[in-house]
């Protein structure tokens, strides 16, 4: 066979597979059949074991495998299934967002203590065993593990925060004091960051903007909820041959980047997460946050306050422009007015 028919065979191969149904959801059909069953059970009267049933599956998977037309059903019949939810959002499962998410659109004035009290378990009780994450779930003890309890009792922490609990500063406080929280020596470096989303989840009962970075106002506008003085280093990355480079900025150009923050307007939210180019601004209490252009005029944002990274699309032409001509500057001179990408970053 001639090189030319290899290649022409290679290419039909691969438009055949290019028309094929895309890869299934790792997530058995067996189980999403199941679940939306137990919805259906449960809104017309179900037995404790389907109730159990399905209080394992919401831990497990949340409202994800829920079709529109279970969604609707569980509104339809809320009393029916506010304990099933609220059940699933305690030890041994996990709090998760999407349950949270709806439930706080549906809930009645009695059900809201109740979900707290079920969320304050995971600020309150020894857990020993890992949650399960969809489809995951480390077993036995080890870090693994604890990084994953750790990690719902966060998850538990900012929901009640967001709730302004003021019931679960204490308790957040007693755990900030507790192993492995209260622990500080290299093997618990990794967990830093879960200290530091407990003390924001804390702060934030009071005050919601006390730990974040930017947030949108009732105008389309956008607060800038940082100091110039609480910026630790500003940094910006591109990609080049292949490999992301970036240049830590001198106070002065930092200085003048972070003076066009305030003049954002939030847009329209988009499915675009970046580009090869970003800005990256490090505060001194572990935050940061990245602004990313990606069409003109308009730059994707992401700040790690919480657990779930906070993402949601800028307008700022003044931003956008000077981002782009710092990461140009760099690329046409690395010695130019920037300092090189090798020097402590800082003040």
């Amino acid at each position: 066979m001639s090189r030319y028919r290899t290649v022409a065979l290679l290419i039909v191969v691969l438009l055949l597979a290019a028309s094929q149904d895309p890869v299934a959801n790792p997530i058995p059909d067996e189980t999403v059949q199941t679940f939306n069953h137990l919805i259906a059970a449960v809104a017309q009267g179900a037995t404790q074991v389907e109730r159990d049933q399905l209080i394992g599956l919401v831990g497990q998977y949340g409202l994800h495998l829920a079709s529109p037309e279970t969604v609707e059903m569980i509104r339809d019949h809320f009393p029916r299934f506010a304990s099933i939810l609220i059940e699933s959002q305690q030890p041994p499962h996990a709090p998760r967002h999407d349950v949270q998410r709806h439930f706080r659109r549906w809930e009645r004035p009695e059900d809201v203590e109740a979900m707290n009290v079920a969320l304050r378990r995971w600020l309150t009780e020894p857990v020993t065993e890992a949650p399960s994450d969809g489809g995951m779930r480390v077993d036995g003890p080890g870090r693994a593990a604890e990084r994953s309890i750790m990690r719902a009792r966060v998850a538990a922490a900012e929901i009640l925060s967001d709730d302004g609990d003021e019931t679960m500063v204490p308790l957040v406080e007693a755990l900030l004091e507790s192993p492995p929280f209260r622990v500080d020596d290299p093997w618990t470096r990794d967990f830093d960051e879960y200290r530091r989303l407990l003390r924001q989840a804390r702060v934030r009962v009071e005050d919601p903007a006390a730990a974040a970075i930017l947030l949108p106002d009732d105008h389309r506008g956008i607060r800038v909820c940082r100091e110039w003085s609480q910026v630790d280093s500003m940094r910006v990355w591109r990609r080049r041959e292949g490999k992301d480079v970036h240049v830590v900025l001198d106070r002065a150009t930092a200085c003048e980047l972070f003076s066009h923050f305030g003049e954002s307007l939030r847009g329209a939210d988009t499915n675009w997460r970046g580009s090869h180019r970003r800005l990256e601004v490090w505060f001194r209490d572990g935050a940061f946050c990245t602004l990313s252009p990606t069409e003109v005029n308009r730059l994707a944002y992401e700040d790690n306050t919480r657990l779930e990274r906070w993402h949601m699309d800028l307008l700022n032409r003044d931003l956008f422009e000077a981002v782009l001509a710092v990461a140009d500057t760099y690329e046409r001179n690395p010695d130019g007015r920037l300092a090189r990408s090798d020097e402590a970053p800082g003040p």
